[in-house]
């Protein structure tokens, strides 16, 4: 069993689909998106490393899908998390 710990994403793969032609409803399905794991980053000069404990899905994420998040990459939201190291001098 591998033990090293990895930094589970959301990534926005495709933009979801309108509904019937003259709509404003949007189609979001799973293959809009995929989970991935990556290798955890180390904080940088000036810079923290944030465990999230609570991810916020609102509804108005559905919106800004058609347009503004750009695809194959973890989608922007709000989150509460704890500093687990810094790399802040301060």
């Amino acid at each position: 069993m591998d033990t090293t710990a990895m930094n589970a994403q959301v990534l926005f793969l495709r933009r979801p689909h309108y509904r019937p032609a003259g709509t404003n409803s949007v189609t979001v399905t799973k293959d809009c998106f995929d989970i991935r794991n990556a290798p955890i980053p180390t904080a940088g000069e000036g810079e923290v490393l944030v465990r999230n404990l609570l991810v916020s899905c609102d509804p108005y994420l559905r919106g800004r899908m058609t347009e503004t998040f750009p695809l194959d990459q973890p989608i922007p939201v709000r989150a509460v998390g704890r500093v687990e190291s810094s790399g802040d001098r301060r």
